[in-house]
C-alpha cells in the first residue's frame, strides 16, 4: 500500500477515498482528500525577511481520486490551488496532506542528508469564511525548527532564520496566497488561520516515542477519525470506566484544536486514554510538564508501532 510513499498516487490514498465512500459517516462524505509533495529546500525562502515566491505557490500540484457512483477511483494530479478553488465553490471540507520533502537536516557519518516528514492542513467552511487547522504531530516541538537548513555538499550547509517554524511560514504565505483568488463562483476566497493554538497544533508531541520516523501514519488515522466522529460524539469503554468526548466540530468550535487532535489515538492504548482524559482540561508550556508526552516518549516506540499495526490492519480490510 505504500503507506509511507513520498508521492500522491499510492494505494493508501486511494482507500482513504473509498474509506470516505463507505465508510465515513454520511455527513463527512462532503470531505475532500487531497494530497501534495513539498520540496522545502525549493519552497522556503533565502533569506529570513522574504516571502515564499508566489509562482512556487502557483505551481505547486496535487493528486486527488474521484469516483462517479462509486465506479472505479480515478487518479488526478493538477494545480492545488484549482482544487482548493472548486472546493470551495462547492463547500468542501478539505483535508490536504503535505509530504515535506528535505524538512530537516540530519548529520550522517560520512555525508548530511535529508528527512522528509507528514502533516496535513484541514479546511472547514463556515458561513462567510474557511478556517483552517495546521497539524504537526510534533506539535510543541516545532518551536525548535525556525532555523532552515539547506545542504550544500556533503558537509557544507547554510542556515536561515525565520522568527516563526519554517513551516508556518509556508503554511502563512499559502493561505495568503489563496486568500487572493476566487473560486469558481468568482467569490472572493477566505480563510482564517493563525499560529495560535486555537488553528495550529501545539500540545502534545505524538511523535516523541518514534525513532523510524512513522509521521505519515498520523494525518491517515486523523482523517478517518475525522469520518466517523466529526459530526458525533465519542463514547470510550476502559477498564476504568465509560470517557465521553464532543464531537470533532464542536472541539474545533470551541477552540479545541489539540484535543481533536489527541482524542483521535485514544483507541490505541488504554493508559493513553487515561493520562489523557486525567490531562484534558490542562495546558503544558514545556514537554517535560506533559504526562501525555513523557508517557509516550518513555514508550519509546510502543506507541507508534501499535498506532501502525492498527493502520495496516485497518487499511487492509478497505
Amino acid at each position: 500500500m505504500r503507506l509511507n510513499a513520498v508521492t500522491t498516487d499510492t494505494v493508501a490514498h486511494k482507500k482513504c477515498n473509498i474509506a470516505k465512500g463507505t465508510l465515513f459517516n454520511k455527513e463527512m462524505k462532503n470531505v475532500v482528500i487531497m494530497q501534495t509533495i513539498l520540496s522545502m529546500a525549493d519552497v522556503m525562502p533565502t533569506k529570513s525577511y522574504s516571502k515564499v515566491n508566489r509562482s512556487i505557490l502557483e505551481n505547486i500540484g496535487c493528486g486527488t481520486y474521484t469516483s462517479t457512483d462509486g465506479a472505479d477511483y480515478l487518479y488526478n494530479y493538477v494545480y492545488l490551488y484549482s482544487n482548493i478553488q472548486e472546493a470551495i465553490s462547492e463547500k468542501k471540507i478539505i483535508y490536504l496532506m503535505l509530504g515535506m520533502q528535505e524538512y530537516c537536516l540530519v548529520e550522517g557519518a560520512k555525508e548530511n542528508f535529508y528527512s522528509t516528514h507528514s502533516t496535513c492542513l484541514i479546511l472547514i467552511p463556515g458561513d462567510d469564511e474557511y478556517n483552517a487547522y495546521y497539524i504537526n504531530s510534533h506539535g510543541r516541538d516545532m518551536v525548535d525548527t525556525c532555523n532552515f537548513v539547506r545542504k550544500i555538499t556533503k558537509r557544507r550547509t547554510k542556515t536561515v532564520s525565520f522568527k516563526h517554524p519554517y513551516e508556518l511560514v509556508f503554511i502563512r504565505d499559502l493561505i495568503d496566497y489563496w486568500n487572493t483568488l476566487k473560486d469558481f463562483n468568482d467569490k472572493p476566497i477566505q480563510i482564517n488561520w493563525t499560529r495560535g493554538p486555537e488553528h495550529t497544533y501545539w500540545s502534545t508531541d505524538l511523535q516523541a516515542g518514534d525513532y523510524h520516523g512513522l509521521c505519515f501514519m498520523f494525518p491517515q488515522v486523523l482523517l478517518h477519525h475525522m469520518g466517523e466522529f466529526y459530526k458525533r460524539d465519542k463514547c470510550i469503554t476502559t477498564r476504568w470506566g465509560e470517557i465521553r468526548f464532543n464531537s470533532g466540530e464542536k472541539l474545533l468550535k470551541d477552540g479545541k484544536l489539540d484535543v481533536f487532535v489527541k482524542y483521535a489515538f485514544t483507541c490505541f492504548s488504554d493508559d493513553y486514554t487515561k493520562i489523557f482524559n486525567e490531562s484534558i482540561e490542562k495546558s503544558y508550556k514545556k514537554s517535560e510538564n506533559d504526562p501525555l508526552q513523557i508517557f509516550i516518549e518513555k514508550g519509546r516506540t510502543a506507541f507508534v508501532k501499535c498506532i501502525l499495526c492498527s493502520l495496516v490492519r485497518y487499511m487492509c480490510q478497505i
